[in-house]
């Protein structure tokens, strides 16, 4: 696992292109990169049957329809 290089105190910008932003940026690359190397295996594993089957369902739940008027909660009329 690579570890990122190790500063010997704060950066600062000094007018360059760089400073804190550019290490700021350079940990959040190094991160990323980790990360993704951490839960590739994980991504490409199949969805487990049961999943699947909640997401069917859910999909075929029938939605109310746009012409049924919807109930207001904080009104006391029908």
């Amino acid at each position: 696992m690579e570890k990122p290089a190790k500063a010997s105190g704060p950066v600062r910008n000094r007018g360059g292109s760089g400073g804190l932003a550019g290490t700021n940026a350079r940990k959040q690359d190094w991160i990323g990169r980790q990360l993704q190397r951490a839960f590739e295996d994980v991504a490409r594993e199949p969805v487990p049957d049961d999943i699947l089957s909640l997401l069917d369902q859910l999909g075929s739940a029938e939605a109310p329809s746009p012409e049924t008027p919807k109930a207001d909660k904080g009104s006391d009329k029908p």
